[in-house]
């Protein structure tokens, strides 16, 4: 992507660069415009995304339409790039792109960065109506938990455990109870990325979900805390592993953690 620096440099809203996270006054990509979706497009207290007149107004102000090739990063090894993928996807944007190992590797290579806002024209951006098969709510986990439905808790090994109610090192609210949704398959988000920041390949991603009973035919669910990083795996089962049926618990652990007599698991509930 670097040899196309001088497009994304551009007023051009054919191709837009977007830093999906609230460190882009630190220094980004040159061309690159902020959408900050956790301070910005998710309520993440009350466990919801951006509606659709609210996503069309918040895209369309930083000179993105419908016809747009969105390349999105982040920092996080692209936690917050996955999440914003997923909900372009959810509003069925046609031509979104991650940039695969985000502002990590972009730095770590060496390429420029820059302090400097580039000049954007608003557009009129007309989103479709959403893609439920790709967002999982509340009462879909209820109806999993009957039902041969994969649940994928992506979250770390302290959160699925019960020992935290929060993730570690991140500022985000904390959920009444810890533990995990029964009966749920636990894959770390991290397990999915390699030392570079990067999605480790094909064949290694396909063994490490068959390894848990994870295959492409089974309808699957993933969550974490707010949404963040299951996009992470929602984005290699759905897009690089071309899974049937996969979907994005956003509510995730804000919420289920917070439901009185929700159903949940954890390593300390007997002590």
């Amino acid at each position: 992507m670097e040899d196309r620096l001088s497009e994304f440099e551009q007023d051009d809203p054919e191709l837009r660069l977007v830093e999906a996270d609230a460190e882009y006054d630190q220094g980004h990509i040159p061309g690159a415009i902020q959408v900050d979706i956790l301070g910005d497009l998710v309520d993440v207290d009350g466990c919801g995304v951006a509606d659709k007149r609210c996503f069309e107004k918040y895209v369309g102000a930083r000179g993105i339409t419908q016809e747009s090739t969105v390349v999105i990063y982040s920092t996080h090894h692209n936690q917050y790039a996955a999440y914003l993928y997923w909900l372009f996807k959810y509003y069925r944007h046609t031509d979104v792109r991650l940039l695969d190992g985000g502002k990590q590797r972009w730095t770590e290579s060496g390429y420029p960065m820059t302090t400097e806002e580039p000049e954007i024209t608003p557009q009129e951006y007309s989103a479709h109506a959403p893609d439920e098969r790709i967002r999982a709510y509340r009462a879909d986990i209820e109806t999993a938990l009957a039902q041969d439905v994969a649940i994928v808790d992506v979250r770390s090994s302290p959160e699925y455990h019960g020992d935290i109610t929060q993730p570690p090192n991140k500022d985000l609210p904390e959920a009444r109870t810890a533990g995990h949704i029964p009966g749920t398959i636990h894959i770390t988000w991290s397990e999915v990325i390699d030392e570079n920041g990067q999605f480790k390949d094909q064949s290694t991603l396909e063994q490490l979900f068959r390894n848990h009973g994870s295959t492409p035919e089974t309808e699957t669910i993933v969550y974490c805390h707010v949404g963040e990083r299951s996009s992470i795996v929602w984005f290699v089962l759905s897009e690089l592993l071309e899974y049937q049926i996969v979907s994005n618990y956003d509510g995730s652990w804000i919420e289920w953690g917070n439901l009185i007599n929700a159903p949940v698991e954890s390593d300390t509930e007997e002590s």
